[in-house]
């Protein structure tokens, strides 16, 4: 057989076609695991993945919902069917109901504490996903916890 083992998964260049193949994308963490001197190939993978994960908890979350609403109050609007009345109080809604912090403060804060351990985040390649994984689920939670 002559390549397209994992459906040319190096190839995939945006996020998109990443996290539509998943599945190769896990197939190939568990195929790097059979190779010596991986390690890190097997972390930055293994990081990748939670990234993706974080991503996607991030786009189920309440905050998205809110902000879904956003957008479709301005598009309605641009396209006569809505007032911007309606696109202001789906707005003021946002304002009123979102609470958790955006991805890029995560980072920051993920990124400073890496940067204050031994060795700086160089050190800690993997680690870095599973801090962003965690700080996004417990948002998430939470979030769903106080809609309740």
């Amino acid at each position: 057989m002559s390549g397209g083992s994992f459906d040319y998964l190096y190839a995939r260049a945006s996020l998109g076609e990443l996290a539509s193949n998943l599945g190769m994308l896990h197939a190939m963490r568990e195929a790097l695991t059979q190779y010596p001197g991986a390690e890190r190939a097997l972390a930055a993978t293994d990081d990748l993945l939670l990234r993706i994960k974080a991503l996607d908890l991030e786009l189920s979350s309440q905050q998205m919902n809110v902000l879904r609403t956003v957008w479709h109050a301005v598009e309605w609007d641009r396209s006569g069917d809505y007032s911007k009345d309606q696109v202001l109080e789906s707005l003021e809604l946002y304002e009123n109901t979102v609470r958790v912090l955006p991805m890029d403060a995560y980072c920051r804060i993920v990124d400073a504490a890496l940067a204050s351990m031994p060795g700086g985040a160089e050190a800690w390649p993997w680690l870095r996903g599973v801090m962003l994984g965690v700080a996004i689920a417990s948002a998430n939670l939470r979030e769903r916890t106080a809609a309740r």
